[in-house]
């Protein structure tokens, strides 16, 4: 019974267990970034992370809208275009957002590192799109090993300073493409012919793009709420070991969290099918994600005072580093949690809902930072800025609910 179950799905257990092991490397590379320079010098970095954060947004969602149609398109030639005009997007912003990021963080003198990371990371994302619809599990792992593992080399080998670091930063994000395209080039280009891609451009544009901006809207949301605090911290310019602390804590974090993102991925297309064909499901899913959120966080509070010791072991630099990953994990698990009405909205085509939601929820957080950090002492940023946070996604956690049972159920 255990071996059949574990042959059906070989493939998403491969997927996983190198999905870990990519952000195990990618966590092992951040955390030797930030031992290798001070707390000041990663908190100046931080622009630079940030700027890669959403710098995947100039695609307007064009990779969510990807799997939304491929996966409900039955004529096999429109799944061929889908695959075709994504590409194609991909590739247009890949540019502009090149170009974009030389001129708007000049400044910067690893600018035009930063620029290549945004840009052939959309090109990167854009093949992980194509294997990811056609069920290519293993060639989604090759792409994101052979990326992160040339990373982890050059880091070890060459890196001794932040205009290194986003320079093999950027070298192996181009590698990583390069071996996406590799694996993507004949399911994209399969059949093209040009007539028929502007033909079927010209009668799906208008659709595409629409659903993109909502898709995009709402992918948006989660690293907005991740990351809002830190943009907040780099506009009033707090000191920089401040944001140098509060950046390595989200990036741990992220690390951590991503391993839980990796497994929405998987579980998303399924979830969309069952909520469609029974609305029920939908307090199922509720019942199980508040348990699996509730059994994470007992466990960092029992881990803290471990995780106390061995951060001040590895990271003697970073003042109250423990106190701020355990705030930011539950915030992510919280984050993470708003997949189950994300999935609903989307699910019932009513992203309208969820995004409007949430753009409050956003404003509300917003509003509350600046006037605390107007007001607030450095021991203030550090011991209250995440609870806030956490308290106003837990409010939308509420009104979203209560909308689901309004509206759907």
């Amino acid at each position: 019974m255990l071996k059949s179950k574990i042959l059906k799905h070989k493939a998403y257990i491969f997927y996983t267990f190198f999905k870990y092991l990519e952000y195990g490397i990618l966590a092992l590379i951040f955390m030797s970034f930030a031992n290798l320079v001070t707390p000041e010098e990663y908190g100046r970095a931080s622009i630079g992370f940030q700027v890669v954060t959403y710098s995947a947004f100039i695609v307007m969602g064009v990779n969510q809208v990807l799997l939304k149609h491929y996966s409900l398109e039955e004529n096999e030639k429109l799944k061929t275009f889908y695959l075709q005009y994504n590409f194609a997007y991909n590739l247009i912003a890949c540019l502009f957002s090149v170009f974009l990021i030389s001129v708007l963080f000049s400044s910067k003198e690893y600018v035009v590192f930063l620029s290549l990371i945004c840009g052939v990371k959309l090109i990167l994302e854009s093949s992980i799109a194509t294997n990811r619809v056609k069920g290519n599990m293993v060639n989604i792992n090759i792409i994101y090993i052979s990326y992160s593992l040339l990373f982890l080399l050059l880091f070890f080998t060459l890196v001794t300073n932040v205009f290194e670091f986003f320079k093999y930063w950027s070298y192996s994000i181009i590698f990583g493409a390069c071996v996406g395209v590799l694996l993507s080039f004949k399911s994209v280009f399969k059949g093209f012919s040009i007539k028929g891609f502007k033909k079927a451009l010209k009668q799906s544009f208008g659709l595409l793009f629409n659903d993109g901006i909502k898709l995009a809207l709402i992918s948006l949301i989660s690293p907005l709420f991740s990351t809002l605090n830190i943009i907040c911290l780099n506009i009033f310019k707090v000191d920089s070991a401040v944001i140098g602390n509060f950046q390595l804590a989200d990036n741990i974090a992220n690390m951590v969290s991503l391993g839980g993102a990796s497994i929405l991925f998987i579980v998303f297309p399924d979830v969309i099918k069952q909520i469609s064909k029974d609305k029920s499901k939908i307090q199922l899913f509720y019942k199980v994600g508040f348990k699996v959120v509730v059994l994470c966080i007992i466990a960092l509070i029992v881990l803290y005072y471990p995780l106390k010791e061995a951060l001040l072991y590895f990271f003697p630099e970073y003042e109250k580093l423990s106190y701020l990953i355990l705030f930011t994990l539950i915030s992510r698990l919280l984050i993470l949690l708003l997949f189950i009405p994300n999935s609903v909205w989307i699910t019932f085509s009513k992203e309208k809902i969820y995004i409007q939601s949430s753009v409050v929820g956003v404003s509300i957080m917003a509003i509350i930072f600046v006037v605390f950090l107007k007001n607030a002492s450095i021991d203030d940023v550090y011991n209250y800025f995440l609870i806030f946070q956490i308290i106003v996604i837990i409010g939308l956690h509420i009104y979203l609910k209560r909308k689901i049972n309004q509206s759907i159920l």
